[in-house]
């Protein structure tokens, strides 16, 4: 099933519901299940490093890099913070 971006397909009822807020691909409504996140209403939201969370920030231990978008980015080890 193909559905536009930031809703996905649910196979029983072959319908299109929408992601969760700041998601731009997702398997469900919930807030852990984004796979690519995006832009909504000017605000930017990113996916974290190894999970499918979007949020507006990234959490403790990641950073955003302004040239990869929509992306935290881990920091370097032995770093907690960068």
């Amino acid at each position: 099933m193909n559905c536009p971006v930031g809703h996905y397909g649910n196979a029983s009822d072959h319908s299109c519901y929408s992601c969760h807020t700041g998601c731009a691909a997702c398997s469900d409504n919930t807030l852990l299940t984004c796979t690519a996140c995006t832009n909504v209403s000017g605000t930017i939201y990113y996916k974290y490093t190894n999970a499918n969370t979007c949020n507006t920030s990234c959490p403790y231990g990641q950073f955003i890099l302004d040239s990869i978008p929509f992306l935290c980015q881990s920091c370097n080890y032995p770093c907690v913070t960068c």
